[in-house]
């Protein structure tokens, strides 16, 4: 993913600021998101989950993982997690 790159979800849109970081199975970008039915864009990271050697259901474990971890902490130090998605033709997990 390069900058300017864009994403749309169900939910809305992500457009690619720069990477972040990454790891073994995933990347972390900082993008601009735009929800549906809205002009106003707030920056968000967005985790790229690469299915070569997940399986999809342990891509989907992560991403509740993810979402328990976010709706059961109160530190503004631990990701809010806002949706996920997949991508068919990029065998990936957002």
């Amino acid at each position: 993913m390069n900058p300017g790159d864009t994403f749309e979800s169900p939910r809305g849109v992500y457009k690619v600021v720069k990477k972040l970081g990454g790891g073994a199975f995933a990347n972390v970008y900082l993008t601009n998101y735009t929800a549906k039915n809205t002009s106003n864009s707030k920056q968000v990271a967005l985790k790229k989950i690469s299915l070569r050697g997940m399986s999809e259901e342990e891509c989907k474990k992560e991403a509740e993982l993810m979402k328990t971890i976010s709706e059961s902490s109160t530190n503004q130090h631990i990701v809010k997690y806002l949706s996920s998605f997949m991508t068919q033709n990029h065998g990936n997990l957002y």
